[in-house]
């Protein structure tokens, strides 16, 4: 089960006005949570037309033994059922009892959940069904199998996609070493039935590092709605510049499509000379597709500059299995002003000092990506943000040393294209917030009515605007208090082009704390028109574990009998 990123912004008790009658949120029943009854939410894992499926577990970080199936009513957000799949107090098949769940696929009738197991010889993978009102289907039965050792085998572990619209059928596979070194894919397709209708092996344009001891997954793979899997993987070569100490290397996506029916497998390396793309994001359609993104003319992915000078696009044509040649649109240059604002005054220094603070500038820039794209009547709205990864290390007296890794966010950009790819409109909406880890994304959009919608971020700012400084100082940053109190989110009017930044009181004053509704801002879910929200409230329980040669107690943070609290569905209504 993943593990989810923990921001929470607290929601009103039983309904969330939204500045200006914008929305409000209506909630379900709560559920208690219990490490040995009820459990904790983790996850939405999926719905259908009548029901939102998720996962609760016992909240055991390490080692989770007990974990269910919850369903919610799309109609008013109440718990509908429950399946539990291990432990809570039911005896489960021994296959699954050490086994991690690797995924679950919802569709209309069936739900399919896909353990692992893994020793050190042998990845084992096993299905079970349930039926969409939450009885058992199928008994559990073993459907795939890897040998876990990767520099013995050549093997890494399997990935499991699925589509809805594509018969609902299931995909299975992973990466093997072909002859010669080459990188090969294999899979099988799993039908309803829960028997394989075909299976294939075919040969990317990578070459197998034999030396890896890492078996996990190298490609992202996606089954489109026409019916293909499309595979995408990070490739380099070495360019030009370098020396024979320090080459130089151009990163670039290779895209891959495969039609299931024949067996056909076309590679497409995507690189362009003289253009350094960035912010890749594909989206797939029913007999189509899209790759969009960022470019820069400067040559060469190493460069440490940040900046881009505009936006491509390039169509993927899947029952043709071809990737068009893409379209570059340089943005204006007022834009570009507006994402770079100059820092300082730089007239009075030398030519070799400018050059110096230009750099300089150029590296304390934050990557731009796409978070979010909304199909306006044919013209996409690039909801954007700017996302900055880093390391810190800290060492000891005794040269230990630790490396964290960090993910800053910054101003979020939304821009309109017209029907020749140029900006229409365009705004910038200053907001900043640190989170652990790599690659964040969290920004959600949300519709609205009469053509508005709302923007969810996570921010600690306290203040509209930022200048170009990478960094927020101490009387910019929220209290603890306006972060408990407040929620920050901005409404899009698309005809007016304009984004409107807003905060709401979001709590009844004096409201104990395992009562509170708490959301991350990325927990918006758009299903069937309707927009779901979930309210995760898991607070520390006071002394849970005490030791004797202690005068205090502690709490493990990986066990839920430390926790409690409450979770609540709620529904996105507007006004």
């Amino acid at each position: 089960m993943k593990n989810k990123l923990v921001l929470t912004i607290a929601l009103v008790v039983s309904i969330l006005k939204l500045a200006a009658q914008d929305a409000s949120i209506k909630w379900g029943n709560s559920i208690t949570y219990h490490h040995k009854t009820n459990g904790f939410f983790d996850e939405v894992i999926g719905d259908n037309a009548d029901y939102v499926y998720t996962l609760f577990d016992d909240g055991n970080q390490l080692n989770v033994k007990n974990v269910k199936i919850v369903s919610y009513s799309k109609s008013n957000a109440n718990k509908k059922g429950e399946y539990i799949l291990k432990g809570f107090g039911k005896q489960s098949p021994k296959e699954i009892v050490n086994a991690h769940i690797e995924n679950v696929v919802v569709f209309e009738d069936v739900i399919y959940v896909f353990w692992r197991t893994l020793d050190s010889k042998v990845a084992s993978y096993y299905v079970q069904s349930v039926t969409s009102d939450l009885k058992e289907k199928g008994k559990l039965k073993k459907i795939y199998e890897v040998n876990a050792d990767i520099r013995k085998s050549g093997e890494s572990l399997a990935f499991i996609i699925a589509n809805p619209d594509a018969n609902s059928r299931v995909i299975i596979g992973n990466e093997v070493k072909g002859p010669n070194d080459s990188f090969n894919v294999k899979y099988k397709i799993l039908e309803k039935d829960l028997t394989f209708s075909d299976q294939n092996e075919i040969t990317l344009p990578l070459e197998w590092n034999s030396k890896s001891r890492d078996f996990g997954l190298k490609s992202s793979y996606t089954f489109t709605d026409s019916g293909m899997l499309f595979i995408s993987n990070g490739t380099k070569e070495e360019i030009a510049g370098g020396t024979a100490r320090r080459p130089k290397y151009r990163y670039f996506n290779t895209y891959t499509i495969v039609n299931l029916t024949t067996g056909d497998a076309k590679s497409f390396p995507f690189k362009f000379e003289g253009k350094r793309l960035t912010g890749i994001r594909y989206r797939t359609f029913r007999n189509n597709g899209m790759l969009e993104g960022f470019y820069s003319d400067q040559e060469g992915d190493d460069d440490k500059s940040k900046r881009i000078d505009g936006i491509f696009h390039a169509d993927i044509n899947f029952e043709k299995g071809i990737i068009e040649e893409p379209v570059f649109n340089k943005f204006d240059q007022d834009f570009l002003d507006a994402l770079y604002p100059k820092k300082g005054n730089t007239e009075d220094m030398s030519k070799r000092k400018q050059k110096k603070e230009e750099q300089k500038l150029d590296n304390e820039l934050d990557e731009m990506v796409i978070e979010q794209i909304i199909d306006d009547n044919g013209n996409p709205i690039l909801v954007c943000s700017q996302m900055n990864n880093y390391t810190v290390t800290t060492c000891d007296g005794k040269g230990n040393c630790t490396t964290s890794y960090y993910c800053s966010k910054s101003n979020i950009i939304t821009f309109k294209l017209d029907n020749e790819n140029k900006i229409d409109w365009w705004t910038i909406t200053a907001r900043s917030y640190t989170y652990s880890g790599w690659n964040v994304y969290d920004v959600g959009v949300s519709p609205l009515k009469e053509g508005k919608y709302m923007i969810t971020y996570a921010s600690a700012l306290n203040k509209d605007e930022l200048d170009n400084s990478s960094k927020v100082k101490k009387n910019e940053v929220k209290s603890k208090d306006e972060r408990r109190e407040l929620m920050e989110y901005s409404v899009l009017d698309v005809k007016a082009g304009r984004v409107e930044k807003k905060k709401m009181q979001i709590n009844a004053p004096n409201t104990p704390t395992e009562k509170l509704k708490t959301v991350n801002p990325t927990d918006f879910y758009l299903m069937d028109g309707k927009v779901f929200v979930f309210s995760n409230n898991k607070v520390k329980k006071p002394g849970v574990m005490c030791l004797a040669y202690l005068t205090f107690c502690i709490i493990s943070p990986f066990k839920g009998s430390g926790y409690k609290g409450e979770g609540t569905m709620g529904i996105l209504e507007s006004e």
